[in-house]
């Protein structure tokens, strides 16, 4: 008896290129200000810090150059969550003021889901404006000789830039968060350790370096 088949014929390409593909859907236009509040010694903090520099992206910041993200940082050991004040076509729209997402128990990919279901879809429509084309601007889309050296000036270009972006994106993601190194304990041994051992430094110099006014 054979089992029929189900499923995809590839393979996943995994969390990172879910992540990528929520990102080019995020739209901003309508929200005015996002406010992520976290405290960084609190447990599950990860995904709201990874969201927070997500916002940070060139992709989403264009989105919206007028939204303006506010990070608030706490110590009181309050879960973490994430607001978003609405433009006033929004709140029309969504019959509310703002939008809060408590970001204790989701991880990133499904706070861009969130994001992606419930803000992006209140941006409005943009206006298509008719741009007057030059005589020089109508021959580069005629195809001329020059018109084909800047489409593919402008190729290499995109291409460098979302190369670069990618390898920002994986040294972030190498690079262990604060609360992966630390706990607030052992925060608090470490820096007490290291005041301790500069002040040791310090009197072993004194001990064989004497400083002598010099004679002009």
């Amino acid at each position: 008896m054979s089992i029929p088949f189900s499923g995809t014929l590839r393979r996943s390409g995994g969390i990172v290129s879910a992540i990528g593909k929520q990102l080019k859907s995020v739209n901003l236009k309508g929200v005015k200000r996002i406010t992520v509040q976290f405290d960084p010694f609190a447990e599950n903090v990860k995904a709201t810090r990874e969201f927070l520099f997500l916002l940070s992206t060139p992709k989403v910041s264009q989105s919206n150059p007028k939204c303006i993200v506010k990070p608030d940082i706490v110590c009181d050991r309050s879960p973490a969550f994430i607001k978003f004040s609405l433009i006033d076509s929004a709140q029309e729209q969504a019959k509310v003021k703002e939008i809060r997402f408590n970001s204790d128990n989701l991880n990133t990919l499904e706070l861009l889901q969130l994001l992606n279901k419930h803000v992006s879809t209140l941006a409005p429509p943009e206006d298509i404006v008719k741009k007057v084309l030059t005589k020089a601007e109508k021959q580069k889309l005629g195809g001329g000789a020059g018109g084909k050296k800047a489409i593919k000036k402008n190729h290499i270009m995109a291409r460098k830039h979302k190369g670069t972006l990618a390898v920002i994106e994986q040294i972030y993601q190498d690079i262990p968060a604060f609360t992966d190194i630390f706990t607030e304990e052992s925060f608090y041994t470490f820096a007490f350790c290291f005041v301790c051992a500069t002040i040791l430094v310090a009197f072993i110099l004194s001990r064989f370096i004497t400083i002598k006014p010099v004679d002009f």
